[in-house]
């Protein structure tokens, strides 16, 4: 079961838009299955497809874990999550992925009949994200000019800015609309800004208030040369296209676009993750750096609440226990203790401050 709803929540804290408010859209799923194995396999096939909207429509690099036992979602086996991390320093809960084990089936009589006809509890699994990715993706690409788009997710992945004088207007405009007509039918969303009563310079700050990922700026030189001038989003970058091979080569830019974005806060997150091994070393870089600090940790709950009456920080993930993805490389190599309490150390913990 799969549902798009909206929630209302009465925050005690004060609000923040899109991460934090009374009333938020999300979307939520529930399944059932017959073996547990089956619902751990789709507990993490759903945060497979959350990482796969943070990182390839939201170009949002994300990591992979599991909430501490002490923060899982009430009566779940486990909760897991990803995380990203704002360039603030603040880390965001992507999406949530909850492996109910058999507490709700049992409370809410969820059962099957198996192949001998049995009655049998069912396994269940609940996941679920909400319009905080909206939020992660304004706080994460966006600047002091507006809002900044990757091209998947944005609503016009091209505008199209003819420049002319009284002398030049009508084959600048056909030349415009004939590229706006070839990109519409290669598939590509465009919108072509011909208003009269607005100049260049109007435009071009609109469209990046906007966010638009490519600019097209079409003038008397362009038509005479048969070329158009490209202008990226995230950093100004011009380029020059071929007007022949325009349907194709958008796609580059377009590609190209993404990879900006996607890189950047990639590089955010690969120069913010640290490690600690004593409280003050924890408290110590989340005040300076922010961040992740990755710690050896006892797993008990006494240890991360040490750490949050000092500073607005909680443990925000814990490494799934086979996990070889970068950023969680094992800090538990020989006998570690406990960062906080010194007590031999089950797991590695990501501490942070988030939103």
């Amino acid at each position: 079961m799969n549902q798009w709803a909206s929630v209302v929540r009465w925050e005690a804290t004060e609000t923040k838009p899109f991460f934090r408010t009374k009333e938020f859209l999300w979307q939520e799923g529930h399944t059932a299955h017959e073996t547990d194995e089956d619902a751990w396999e789709e507990t993490l096939t759903r945060l497979d497809q959350y990482e796969e909207v943070y990182e390839d429509v939201l170009a949002i690099p994300v990591m992979r874990g599991q909430k501490p036992d002490h923060d899982k979602f009430p009566g779940a086996d486990t909760t897991t999550t990803v995380e990203a991390l704002m360039p603030d320093g603040k880390s965001v809960q992507g999406a949530t992925s909850h492996h109910l084990g058999q507490s709700f089936a049992e409370a809410f009589d969820i059962t099957y009949s198996d192949e001998d006809e049995e009655e049998r509890v069912a396994h269940t699994t609940s996941w679920g994200f909400s319009w905080r990715s909206l939020g992660a993706l304004i706080m994460t690409h966006s600047d002091e000019q507006g809002l900044v788009l990757p091209p998947t997710l944005a609503p016009e992945q091209v505008v199209i800015v003819p420049i002319w004088q009284s002398d030049t207007k009508d084959e600048v405009l056909d030349y415009a609309e004939e590229v706006a007509e070839d990109l519409e039918d290669a598939g590509v969303r465009v919108e072509l800004d011909d208003r009269d009563e607005r100049n260049p310079g109007f435009k071009f700050n609109e469209w990046e208030l906007k966010g638009v990922p490519v600019r097209f700026e079409i003038g008397p030189h362009e038509v005479e040369d048969g070329e158009i001038t490209a202008v990226h989003r995230p950093d100004g970058e011009e380029v020059t296209l071929d007007r022949e091979n325009v349907a194709e080569s958008v796609r580059d830019e377009l590609d190209t676009v993404y990879a900006k974005l996607f890189a950047e806060a990639e590089a955010n997150i690969e120069a913010n993750v640290r490690d600690a091994d004593d409280r003050a070393g924890i408290l110590g870089t989340l005040g300076q750096h922010g961040g992740y600090v990755r710690a050896p940790w006892c797993g008990e709950e006494s240890c991360e609440e040490e750490i949050s009456d000092q500073m607005a920080a909680e443990i925000v993930m814990v490494p799934f226990p086979d996990d070889e993805e970068k950023h969680h490389d094992d800090v538990l190599a020989g006998d570690a203790d406990c960062a906080v309490c010194g007590d031999d150390a089950d797991e590695t913990a990501f501490f942070a401050k988030s939103y």
